[in-house]
């Protein structure tokens, strides 16, 4: 039979969703839980990859199964081998033609950014903080170009026009980069 799960995760302790010799992936730490559920787990496939560090609200995977609990008990007896920082949120039977990635209808993505004078230690792993002036007008105008609506566009190209824009009154945006 082929599940859909629809995972969430707090990305903080992995090295992306791509399993890597060596290091903690969400799809290892995924793949060992459906391995001890299942007598029998293939094919295993993502809507999206996410990068080091990248939190999930809704990314789904898909795979084909044999022999484990009843697809209204999967979600519940998979959370109960998974680690914290992951969960089942949904799972459900699906066609043998459904697939994460090729089924997906839309993808969407939130950047934070966190504009307090003073810095979060609760922002600090789910926002950019930036205590200065920021130019919403450029901001707006460079999101609303479709620099993020386009197939890998991101905050870095946001970032990138919105310093390339005139502004005269507001400082420049500087590189975005891990501090």
């Amino acid at each position: 039979m082929r599940l859909k799960l629809t995972l969430e995760y707090d990305g903080t302790g992995f090295h992306g969703w791509a399993a890597q010799p060596g290091l903690r992936t969400v799809e290892g730490v995924v793949s060992d839980g459906l391995g001890s559920l299942f007598s029998r787990v293939e094919s295993l496939a993502v809507a999206g990859r996410t990068d080091t560090g990248v939190h999930a609200l809704g990314n789904v995977v898909s795979f084909d199964a044999a022999g484990g609990p009843p697809v209204e008990r999967t979600a519940e007896a998979l959370n109960a081998l998974l680690p914290d920082d992951v969960a089942a949120v949904a799972a459900e039977e699906v066609t043998e033609v459904f697939h994460a990635r090729h089924s997906a209808r839309s993808r969407s993505y939130r950047y934070r950014i966190h504009r307090r004078r003073e810095r979060s230690p609760l922002e600090v792993r789910r926002s950019w903080w930036y205590p200065r002036r920021l130019d919403l007008d450029a901001l707006a105008a460079a999101t609303f170009a479709g620099r993020l609506a386009r197939p890998g566009g991101d905050i870095i190209e946001v970032a990138r026009a919105a310093r390339a824009a005139p502004r005269p009154e507001a400082p420049s945006l500087p590189e975005l980069a891990p501090r």
